[in-house]
């Protein structure tokens, strides 16, 4: 499975940008992040963008296109969290236009990185819907098919055993890693 680093750097790479995440800010993002559909999701990502706007307001003139470029890399960020990556690949993909633009060299090879983690993972997750095509409700894989790769590995257990299989064992029959228990532990 990929490294997740280069997504989880975004957060400190909108902070180096200028773009501090307000307490408020930092609780629609928590809000954002438990919802359960996208219909729970658009206000909050709309008022989270609102006051972004305002914190990207308050910066220096100098400051201002780093600071709108922060904000975009946190919206962005906060896609991922939410478990949306086809969302999460869009708005990066207007970061690293941005990044482009203000020539910030760092944060558009950071946002580069982030974007092929991401393509990627989407295509481990097409991966891992076509080869649950058929066992799994379709339904399900299409609600999974937007997912990052460890939320959509998480969520393909249950749906497998409740299709009567042995998830670890279809999962590596189709050729994906499952963790062992006590892997991570050396």
């Amino acid at each position: 499975m990929p490294s997740e680093a280069p997504i989880e750097r975004l957060g400190t790479l909108a902070e180096s940008l200028g773009f501090k995440e307000t307490p408020e800010l930092e609780w629609l993002r928590r809000q954002i992040t438990r919802a359960e559909s996208l219909d729970e999701v658009t206000v909050p990502y709309g008022e989270y963008h609102r006051l972004g706007q305002e914190v990207v307001g308050q910066a220096d003139k100098d400051a201002y296109g780093a600071a709108q470029l922060g904000l975009t890399v946190a919206l962005a960020r906060v896609w991922w969290e939410w478990g949306d990556s086809n969302r999460f690949i869009e708005v990066a993909g207007d970061a690293s236009a941005q990044a482009t633009g203000i020539r910030s060299k760092e944060a558009a090879r950071l946002l580069e990185e982030a974007l092929a983690q991401a393509e990627e993972d989407r295509a481990e997750v097409q991966r891992l819907v076509r080869a649950c095509s058929g066992v799994v409700d379709q339904e399900d894989l299409d609600e999974l098919a937007s997912k990052p790769l460890g939320q959509a590995m998480a969520a393909i257990y249950p749906l497998l055993y409740a299709a009567g299989q042995d998830a670890d064992e279809f999962l590596r029959r189709h050729g994906f890693e499952v963790a062992v228990p006590g892997d991570d532990e050396a």
